[in-house]
């Protein structure tokens, strides 16, 4: 039987959400941190918003990044972590970064 090879590129498909849940990640110091690599290293802009506000702040802001990705605190009865949200380009952007290797 032959196998055929899928990929986003074969298929046509495009990541438009991104998404990650880092169970644990809830000190606001660790998350600015985490701030500052993909400032320095992905050139990232972040903004950090607790799950249950409507409003954020801006962690990096930097008129040289032209993509970002939203920190949020989120505390459940069953999980407490930070998702980090990379929605429409931004996805496609990080996921173009993991593909070339350059998330550490």
């Amino acid at each position: 039987m032959k196998q055929n090879k899928l990929t986003f590129d074969t298929e046509n498909l495009v990541v438009h959400w991104l998404e990650i849940s880092i169970e644990g990640l809830y000190d606001l110091e660790e998350i600015q941190a985490l701030a500052n690599y993909f400032d320095k290293k992905l050139e990232l802009n972040s903004t950090f918003r607790k799950s249950a506000k409507r409003s954020s702040k801006s962690l990096i802001s930097r008129p040289a990044n032209k993509f970002n990705v939203l920190f949020v605190q989120t505390c459940l009865k069953y999980w407490s972590g930070t998702k980090l949200i990379f929605s429409v380009e931004n996805g496609a952007h990080f996921y173009k970064l993991v593909q070339e290797k350059k998330v550490d």
